[in-house]
């Protein structure tokens, strides 16, 4: 399982710091919606440049465009960007032939999927690497949760790899590890705590765990 940092909140520097502190634990360092309509594409480049042994993100949350948008983030550095899964199939499908033509890879973001049984097939069969269930932060309550999506998609998906986002943290994270997501996607359970760099390495070392551990995964 890979360890996702995403940054969100702040500037361009304080990301940087962040990352800096979270360096040793973290796997992939996305650039939040936030952070790009903030500071634009030239975050992905500057995270890129100062840790190019890093894979990045960019969530995009593309809507239209696909292809075009997509190039955008790749142009910058972008190993990975994400499109949603409410967006037309063309649309996906432009993201997923600009990821080839870069020789890069793209996520879906399920988030605010009504019926993910009948929407996930369909997104699948348009080549996208990561399929990502996503609890949306303006619903996040406590009794809202990504893992009920993991489940289900767990039992459908055969080639794509699943990603799980909202509101993880240190005290839940052990709750998604039976889903067995390929990636762990954790943004305020880490940003959001005092020593940036122990919270994320205190969650590297409970996926470090269950990976070690063949019962549970």
């Amino acid at each position: 399982m890979k360890l996702q940092l995403s940054l969100d909140k702040g500037d361009l520097n304080e990301a940087l710091d962040i990352v800096e502190e979270t360096r040793e634990s973290v796997d992939i360092v996305e650039v939040g919606t936030p952070l790009a309509l903030r500071c634009g594409a030239q975050a992905i480049a500057a995270i890129k440049e100062r840790y190019p042994g890093k894979q990045v993100l960019a969530d995009f949350k593309i809507m239209d465009g696909g292809e075009y948008e997509a190039g955008i983030a790749f142009e910058a550095g972008a190993d990975i960007v994400t499109v949603l899964g409410a967006a037309s199939d063309a649309t996906i499908g432009g993201a997923v032939s600009a990821a080839r033509r870069y020789k890069k890879e793209t996520m879906v973001d399920l988030i605010e999927i009504a019926d993910i049984r009948r929407r996930l097939p369909q997104i699948e069969k348009l080549g996208a690497d990561y399929l990502c269930v996503h609890t949306a932060v303006d619903v996040q309550n406590g009794s809202n949760s990504p893992m009920t999506e993991l489940l289900i998609a767990r039992q459908i998906v055969t080639t794509a790899k699943l990603a799980i986002a909202g509101g993880l943290n240190i005290r839940n994270i052990g709750e998604v590890i039976p889903g067995r997501p390929d990636i762990v996607i954790v943004g305020a359970g880490i940003t959001s705590e005092l020593n940036r760099g122990k919270a994320a390495a205190d969650i590297r070392r409970k996926l470090r765990e269950a990976e070690d551990d063949r019962t549970i995964l």
